[in-house]
């Protein structure tokens, strides 16, 4: 019995300093490679295992004409659905003008969707406001869009790969513009299209 406990423990203490000089493994290496970078302010994002088309379905832009997200393909997008009543929104919306000045924009671009029914005369108010600059921000007043996309809380933030398919969404509030924020998006752009 004594003689079995010395070879136990005689092996555990192998295994526990393989452990300690060896943190991860080959295997445990490769997985951490194998997917986006999730923690810290982005811990919530969930990414797809395929990526998904976004639906065809128009919003309106300044002028009340109806778009849809097609004008973007070729660029990675990080859309965003908010709205002036959303407080989580109001306190993200500066971190996606900052992640968008970061951003080349010849190839990716932050884009907002509200989902207020006063138009752009409340939206462009609001984000004067706020000293919030995105150019692109779209209206689905109907929420029509919104429904198409599954959005069913706010804020909620969806990647999009220049080949106009989601890759992956936020529901809450992230600061995107935070490392690890730039650290998903980043490792998104430099895979392409993230399929």
């Amino acid at each position: 019995m004594i003689r079995q406990m010395k070879v136990f423990l005689s092996n555990f203490a192998i295994v526990l300093a393989f452990i300690i000089w060896h943190p991860l493994s080959e295997m445990d290496a490769a997985r951490a490679d194998s997917g986006p970078p999730i923690e810290g302010q982005v811990q919530n994002y969930r990414p797809l295992e395929t990526p998904l088309a976004v639906p065809d379905v128009p919003v309106l832009d300044k002028v009340g004409r109806p778009v849809t997200l097609d004008r973007f393909k070729g660029k990675f997008v990080v859309l965003n659905f908010w709205a002036t009543w959303c407080a989580p929104c109001i306190r993200e919306l500066p971190s996606l003008e900052r992640l968008n000045a970061k951003l080349d924009s010849e190839n990716a671009q932050v884009v907002l969707i509200s989902q207020d029914r006063g138009g752009f005369n409340q939206t462009d108010r609001f984000l004067k406001k706020l000293k919030v600059d995105l150019p692109q921000n779209f209206i689905d007043e109907r929420l029509k869009f919104s429904r198409a996309v599954g959005v069913s809380a706010l804020p909620t933030t969806i990647l999009i790969g220049p080949d106009g398919k989601e890759l992956g969404r936020l529901i809450g509030l992230a600061e995107w513009d935070s490392p690890e924020g730039f650290k998903l998006i980043k490792w998104y752009m430099e895979k392409g299209s993230g399929s």
